[in-house]
């Protein structure tokens, strides 16, 4: 993880966050997803999280199922609509990890470089914040 393609000391801290810390936040946060929630720090199964958590998780997991559902349910694929038949259900864990880490890799690079101006890609017009958003698009 820590060489190229995802860390090269030459490009802006915002591509370094947008790769290594959203995989890092993302593979972390899969602690305290319904999965590893269960397990104690022993690796035995005896639940982390309280029922009140686990409900609150559950909640919010399936505002994200509705939300993937009603964003994929139709797509335009060779000029067709093409309806999207998908378990979203079988991917919560992994959609929640995807979503957490990513907001976990930004806030942690905007605390970090804070007013620090650093120079973009030569040759891209890009911000940093939007540079950032598609390498993480691409990870």
């Amino acid at each position: 993880m820590l060489v190229q393609p995802y860390f090269h000391p030459d490009v802006p801290l915002s591509i370094h966050y947008a790769t290594v810390g959203q995989i890092f936040a993302h593979e972390m946060l899969h602690a305290f997803d319904l999965v590893g929630g269960s397990y104690n720090d022993q690796g035995q199964l005896d639940p982390l999280l309280t029922p009140q958590t686990t409900q609150k998780l559950e909640t919010k997991m399936d505002c994200i199922v509705n939300q993937f559902t009603d964003s994929f349910f139709k797509t335009k694929a060779l000029g067709k609509s093409v309806a999207v038949h998908f378990n979203w259900n079988a991917t919560r864990n992994e959609n929640m990890a995807d979503i957490n880490g990513i907001e976990t890799a930004f806030q942690t690079w905007l605390d970090h470089v804070g007013a620090i101006s650093e120079p973009g890609l030569p040759g891209l017009n890009l911000s940093n914040q939007q540079l950032f958003f598609v390498t993480a698009a691409q990870v």
